[in-house]
């Protein structure tokens, strides 16, 4: 990052909360990928957007914003070590420097599971990408299903759902079946990754009594914003992260309109884990009330 203006110091984390990359793990990463230099005030990705990004701070810092202009708050300021985006990628490279000389299966039909089995096919003799749908196009970018499509080391397999996994003390063979024939087939190979998202489950709030937790108008998340009037027996306003009931928290995935980001994940669970201690001294009960 350069810019004229002196670096704000990244944001203190006592806690752990965003924990960051030795040395070594950097140098492992930059063996396969790009440096990109960025100026004061760059944008690297918006809350919402499908970005399948992997970013590390080797210098000066990044802000997590909310807001617009006048509007605009710094939530932190992650330093350099610091990573933010699609951690999948980059734990796809640790497994991946196990198995580079072994054929590996690949599941998933997402551009996750696109990038992955690219970067493993640069390695690996054979890679099968396993996608229970019947087109890659459907829910991947074309860039990705052009390349995927044209690699010689890469196996597509349209239709396919996993049926089991064989090994002792690895992987030594997955067993896939053909949705639409039934047949089944084994697969040789010795590491299975899986990208196939992990949509929160919001069904436990439903029977939650006496009254459940709202959800968002497009049920994806647990919503906020409740009338003030369900605060006043705490004295209080409701927290950064509690939902409409008192005491019910949500965080990252199963909180309306969360960045979908690993590391807010972790600031965000850490957050709740001191709020919700501050609701039970407050409420007097182990329980929530």
């Amino acid at each position: 990052m350069t810019t004229d203006q002196p670096t704000p110091a990244p944001t203190p984390d006592p806690y752990g909360a965003f924990p960051r990359l030795t040395d070594d793990q950097i140098a492992v990463l930059s063996a396969s990928g790009q440096r990109r230099q960025v100026r004061e005030g760059d944008l690297l990705y918006r809350e919402g957007e499908p970005s399948r990004e992997f970013f590390v701070v080797l210098s000066g810092t990044v802000a997590v914003v909310e807001g617009h202009g006048e509007q605009e708050k710094t939530l932190q300021l992650h330093g350099p070590g610091s990573f933010l985006g699609e951690l999948g990628l980059a734990a796809t490279l640790w497994e991946a420097r196990a198995c580079r000389l072994d054929p590996v299966a690949v599941v998933g039909g997402g551009n996750s599971a696109g990038q992955a089995a690219l970067f493993l096919a640069a390695q690996s003799p054979t890679v099968h990408l396993l996608v229970r749908g019947g087109d890659l196009a459907a829910g991947m970018s074309r860039y990705l299903v052009d390349r995927i499509t044209q690699h010689p080391r890469i196996e597509v397999m349209l239709h396919t759902e996993v049926q089991e996994v064989t090994g002792t003390d690895r992987v030594e063979s997955v067993v896939v079946r053909d949705k639409r024939s039934g047949g089944q087939r084994a697969l040789e190979v010795h590491a299975l990754f899986v990208f196939i998202g992990a949509p929160p489950h919001l069904l436990a709030r439903r029977h939650h009594p006496p009254r459940p937790a709202r959800l968002d108008p497009h049920r994806t998340g647990l919503a906020g914003a409740a009338p003030a009037e369900l605060w006043h027996h705490l004295a209080r306003t409701p927290f950064a992260l509690e939902t409409d009931r008192p005491g019910i928290l949500a965080a990252d995935d199963v909180r309306s309109g969360s960045v979908k980001r690993v590391a807010s994940a972790v600031g965000e669970g850490s957050m709740a884990v001191r709020l919700v201690h501050e609701h039970l001294r407050e409420v007097g009960s182990p329980g929530i009330r």
